[in-house]
């Protein structure tokens, strides 16, 4: 399975670009190129829809601290912390804890198994 980064696909909406450029299609691959072309974009689209709620979590915690985690935790599993029963906050801020520390842990090991 390839291992694509978020900096790659600048390069693959490029090499795209190019594709359709090209000046020696006939017409029916000019056809699949803008079909394929559509597919990518709305990839495309997701994709940098995912970084851009994740760099605005990083800049929440960031800016408010670990007390935030439960807040977005809650807020993925469709749960308002701030008006959940009280007898619930515990356990949404150690579940929050647990998956920001899960994440952490599999963030460390992508990087030991790179170099």
């Amino acid at each position: 399975m390839t291992k694509n980064k978020i900096s790659d696909l600048n390069d693959h909406l490029f090499a795209h670009l190019e594709r359709l450029a090209d000046e020696d299609l006939t017409a029916d691959e000019i056809a699949k190129e803008v079909a394929r072309s559509e597919a990518i974009a709305a990839v495309s689209d997701r994709i940098t829809e995912s970084a851009r709620l994740r760099l605005q979590a990083a800049k929440l915690y960031a800016e408010h601290g670990a007390h935030i985690l439960p807040r977005l935790a809650a807020a993925k599993k469709g749960i308002a912390y701030d008006t959940a029963p009280a007898k619930l906050k515990p356990t949404l801020l150690t579940i929050a804890r647990l998956e920001h520390a899960a994440r952490e842990r599999r963030s460390e090991r992508e990087k030991e198994m790179r170099g």
